[in-house]
């Protein structure tokens, strides 16, 4: 341990120190025990000290495998054609694996149906394009050539392509428009910060969400909830900070019983431009069964 490290939190260590490692596989290798100082397990947010040894167990950097085909994994194929492939995640399914052991993901499915995946963009990816929270459903695409990984990464970070995703949220929100407050990055997750008319903090990124009421559901409201370039939760933060957290989503903030055990949000679909046709292209998924089951109960109730 150098002396510039003393005292950081052992997560934060960790990130800066190992090769490619990103906070969610440091935070995996804490809780599952592979981080030893001098020898002892420690907490994430243990501080090191000057001349400790950190050992780390189990870590391999992840430029250098793929995922692990999972052919007994069923994920549900809503597109396929030169290009791209495109499924309907289901919730609580990663989208792709941390550690080359992990094989419950959605590229660790779709490497099994189709092998030249694991080739294309960043390996242990296989030419995933876009991603998803692992408690999300719906659209999630993956490019089957590396010209097309391109072209569609290029067209969902550059903000010509647009998602679509289905959020029940809290309260009445039939007003809210269009969000445009930006987004910063924190160590615990992505918050909203100001309005955009009162000016950026340093760090914060712009972001756009354009909301529209469906349906108004007792203490909730379902919206459609229209991004381009999206920022990391930039839904479920947008909604929050404009005083309509996501149904279930208790980390930014939800109170109201839902009949349902995750946030409330489903990407419904993705519109973008077939990198082979040039031709406009809707992707889309439909809602998984717990939260088509959640809405009919919300209807079913007196109002």
């Amino acid at each position: 341990m150098a002396r510039d490290d003393s005292g950081a939190r052992l997560d934060h260590f960790l990130a800066r120190s190992l090769p490619g490692a990103s906070r969610a596989v440091v935070r995996r290798l804490i809780a599952d025990g592979l981080v030893l100082v001098d020898g002892r397990a420690r907490g994430k947010g243990c501080p090191v000290a000057e001349g400790e040894v950190v050992e780390v167990r189990g870590y391999v950097a992840p430029g250098t495998w793929a995922p692990v085909p999972a052919p007994d994994l069923d994920v549900e194929v809503v597109h396929e054609d030169e290009d791209l492939v495109a499924v309907n995640k289901p919730p609580h399914l990663p989208c792709h694996p941390l550690r080359p052991d992990e094989r419950r993901t959605v590229a660790s499915a779709l490497v099994a149906l189709y092998p030249e995946l694991a080739g294309i963009g960043t390996k242990r990816e296989a030419g995933l394009v876009h991603r998803l929270d692992t408690t999300t459903s719906g659209v999630l695409v993956f490019a089957r050539r590396p010209q097309a990984y391109d072209d569609l990464v290029g067209q969902l970070r550059g903000g010509s392509a647009e998602k679509e995703y289905l959020a029940l949220v809290e309260g009445d929100a039939s007003g809210l428009g269009v969000i445009e407050t930006p987004l910063v990055p924190s160590r615990r997750r992505t918050l909203a910060l100001q309005p955009a008319a009162a000016g950026r903090r340093r760090g914060s990124q712009p972001a756009s969400s354009r909301v529209e009421a469906r349906e108004r559901l007792g203490g909730f409201t379902l919206v459609a909830v229209t991004i381009r370039s999206g920022r990391r939760h930039q839904v479920r933060a947008h909604l929050a900070t404009a005083g309509h957290p996501i149904a279930g989503d208790r980390h930014y903030g939800a109170r109201l019983e839902a009949p349902v055990d995750r946030p409330f949000l489903h990407a419904a679909e993705v519109r973008l431009v077939s990198p082979s046709s040039g031709l406009p292209l809707a992707l889309r998924a439909d809602l998984f069964p717990d939260l088509a089951t959640c809405l009919v109960e919300l209807r079913s109730r007196p109002r």
